[in-house]
């Protein structure tokens, strides 16, 4: 599930999440656009606060948390 799925789904707001990581709400906001990857660290507080909802594994789409685009071929 990327980090904008789980907000539509939970209701929370990305500030909540911001603080429960310790990091800048407009950091979040970064990740969730695909902006800016999270560190290793990060990524796991980011999955033991969505308790398992959001990865982040070694896949460039899958660590910035947005869809996968099928490839043309």
């Amino acid at each position: 599930m990327t980090l904008r799925d789980y907000f539509e789904e939970t209701g929370l707001k990305q500030l909540w999440l911001a603080q429960q990581l310790g990091i800048s709400g407009s950091m979040l906001s970064l990740i969730v656009r695909g902006r800016r990857l999270p560190t290793p660290a990060l990524a796991e507080k980011i999955r033991l606060v969505t308790k398992g909802k959001v990865l982040f594994d070694e896949t460039p789409s899958q660590r910035i948390g947005v869809r996968s685009i099928p490839e043309v071929g």
